[in-house]
């Protein structure tokens, strides 16, 4: 099944490999001969159909001016203006290895890893076997999602991101790697299910370019947080929610000098808004749930 977007630049290819072979390589041929200019190829197959050599043609490498696409081809280093990798839905996820050509690939600004279904050691192997994909100077967005997080691996991955922009942590990982770990570039972190023992405010608060911070559901497990002055100088929105621990929030004056949107959610044990928020002229919004 072939789906064509407006102006014939962004295609759906669904294969059903084993029923229709004939008919699939007619429809490479056509993509390869008819789409010079596509920017965006999304192939979709179902696991008893699944097959890497077939789903994933090297003539893929001809489209050149793809922006998007969503499996590993072998000529994958011939997409220069390649954006965005996405292998969320890779099937054999366990053994996903991407090749270091993607290191050359300078216009890549988003990498989607599929989340594995393994157990602790796994996740770590997994990692550790594609380190040379994610450890990109051009890489602007990370995500990083399991049981459990190593925070050394978190800091040699943010010590190679030097442009990375946003960062997404999900899992638990104690404790966070040190702020000098940080690109100075990082402007947006969200933390989920983190469990971290000790308050995260100290190491973030020293990103001196962060504009958004998200701590989600038991992202930090300690009884009282402080936002000391005069950091988070460009911080601008603040979302605190679902942290079940939390019962003393400190925030000095002269720190969030530029936070304009806040928002407590489901904070049950925090006894009281922070004194120091009246120092914060330039809040505008406050959700409180």
């Amino acid at each position: 099944m072939v789906q064509v977007g407006e102006r014939g630049l962004a295609l759906k290819v669904k294969t059903r490999l084993k029923e229709h072979k004939d008919d699939e390589e007619g429809s490479w041929t056509y993509v390869f001969n008819n789409f010079k200019l596509l920017r965006v190829l999304f192939l979709e197959a179902t696991e008893s159909d699944y097959c890497v050599s077939c789903k994933s043609p090297g003539a893929i490498g001809n489209l050149i001016y793809l922006r998007f696409l969503n499996t590993i081809p072998s000529s994958l280093g011939n997409l220069k203006c390649l954006q965005t990798l996405d292998l969320r839905k890779e099937l054999d996820s366990c053994d996903l290895r991407v090749p270091n050509v993607i290191c050359k690939l300078e216009q890549l600004r988003h990498l989607y890893l599929p989340d594995p279904q393994h157990i602790i050691g796994d996740f770590k192997e997994y990692l550790d076997k594609n380190l040379p994909i994610i450890t990109s100077k051009h890489l602007q967005f990370l995500s990083i999602r399991g049981l459990q997080i190593d925070p050394k691996l978190v800091a040699h991955l943010l010590s190679s991101c030097a442009n990375l922009c946003e960062l997404v942590l999900r899992g638990s990982m104690n404790k966070l790697p040190g702020y000098h770990h940080f690109p100075s570039s990082i402007t947006v972190i969200r933390l989920n299910e983190c469990c971290l023992m000790e308050d995260p405010m100290p190491t973030l608060e020293k990103l001196r370019n962060l504009m958004i911070l998200e701590l989600d559901c038991t992202s930090s497990l300690g009884e009282e947080m402080v936002c000391s002055a005069p950091h988070f100088p460009k911080l601008e929105s603040l979302s605190l929610r679902w942290l079940t621990y939390l019962e003393e929030w400190k925030v000095e004056e002269g720190a969030m000098p530029a936070l304009r949107h806040l928002e407590i959610d489901r904070c049950k044990k925090l006894k009281m808004l922070p004194d120091g928020l009246r120092f914060i002229t330039t809040l505008q919004e406050l959700k409180i749930g």
